[in-house]
């Protein structure tokens, strides 16, 4: 399921719709970091987009052991990364301007 752009992204996600290869080049890395309350917004952004179906239990493939069978309603585990990462992050950084979270 896509992500769905809500109106108000523009003003909850800070540089949306600027070029992210530039801001890539004009960024140092060692401003590239996480802060607690960033990580605190991501898992509240995870959780709503399981809750809407954005994010959803992948079945084990049983030929290369990968999935995600996580419990939507577990707010504890899951899902994984590379469920958030493929279902929702890519998705939304891309439409924002292909930046990074």
């Amino acid at each position: 399921m896509p992500v769905t752009v809500h109106d108000d992204w523009h003003s909850r996600y800070p540089g949306w719709g600027l070029d992210g290869q530039a801001l890539h080049a004009a960024v140092a890395p060692e401003r590239w970091c996480v802060t607690r309350k960033d990580f605190l917004f991501l898992r509240k952004e995870i959780w709503q987009a399981v809750c809407k179906g954005g994010i959803r239990p992948i079945a084990i493939d049983p030929t290369t052991g990968l999935g995600d069978e996580f419990d939507p309603t577990d707010g504890f585990i899951g899902p994984n990364m590379y469920n958030v990462v493929e279902s929702f992050i890519k998705p939304l950084t891309l439409e924002a301007g292909k930046m990074s979270w």
